[in-house]
C-alpha cells in the first residue's frame, strides 16, 4: 500500500488520513490491530520502501557492459531556499540504457567539484569499473588540462577515457573568434 500512496503522490499527513478512513470502511479496529496509521509510522515505511527500491535499481540497472557517464551543471534554487545552488547532473548510459545516477548540490563551478561529484556517484553505483567515456559540456572547469574535471576523474579512475564534447557547446567554441586564431 506504502507504494500506491507514492504513485498518487499523497503527503505523509494525505496517506495517514486515507489509511485510517480504509481501515475504518473495511471495519478494521485500529485498537486491536497492529495496523499503523501514524504518520510517523507510514513516514518510516516510506523511507524504507525508497531505499530497497533505490538499492534494486542501482543492482540491476547496469549489471554489464561499458558505460558512459554524463554530466552538466545548472544554476537552480534550491528546494527549502529562495537562492540559487549550484546543481550537477549526472547521467549514465550503456547497453541501450540510460539512467539519472545524481543531481548533486555543489559549493563552487570548479572542476575540483565536479569531478568530486561525478566520482562519489560512480563509488555508490559501483560501476567505477565499467565508465569508458565521459560526455561533458566544453567549459574550463570541465576541460581544463591541469584541474578540469575530465582530468581528475581519470586521475581516480587511474585511466584514460574516451572524452565525448557536448556538440551544442562544441558549436559555441568553433563560433568563438578566438578558435580560429591559430
Amino acid at each position: 500500500m506504502i507504494g500506491i500512496l507514492d504513485k498518487g503522490k499523497l503527503t505523509t499527513r494525505h496517506a495517514a488520513a486515507s489509511a485510517t478512513g480504509f481501515a475504518a470502511v473495511l471495519g478494521v479496529d485500529l485498537n486491536v490491530t497492529l495496523c499503523a496509521t501514524s504518520r510517523s509510522s507510514i513516514q518510516r515505511k516510506r523511507q524504507a520502501l525508497r531505499k530497497e527500491l533505490g538499492e534494486k535499481i542501482k543492482n540491476e540497472f547496469f549489471s554489464t557492459g561499458p558505460l558512459t557517464v554524463h554530466w552538466d551543471g545548472k544554476q537552480l534554487r534550491d528546494i527549502n531556499e529562495v537562492r540559487k545552488v549550484d546543481r550537477l547532473t549526472i547521467l549514465g548510459t550503456g547497453c541501450g540504457k540510460e539512467h539519472l545516477l545524481a543531481v548533486a548540490k555543489f559549493h563552487t563551478g570548479r572542476g575540483v567539484s565536479r569531478a568530486n561529484a561525478v566520482c562519489q556517484t560512480l563509488k555508490e553505483w559501483n560501476i567505477e569499473e565499467r565508465v569508458k567515456c565521459m560526455n561533458f559540456d566544453t567549459t574550463l572547469s570541465n576541460s581544463e588540462i591541469h584541474q578540469g574535471a575530465c582530468v581528475l576523474i581519470e586521475e581516480y579512475l587511474a585511466r584514460e577515457l574516451l572524452h565525448l564534447a557536448c556538440r551544442h557547446h562544441v558549436d559555441e567554441i568553433v563560433r568563438n573568434e578566438n578558435f580560429w586564431e591559430v
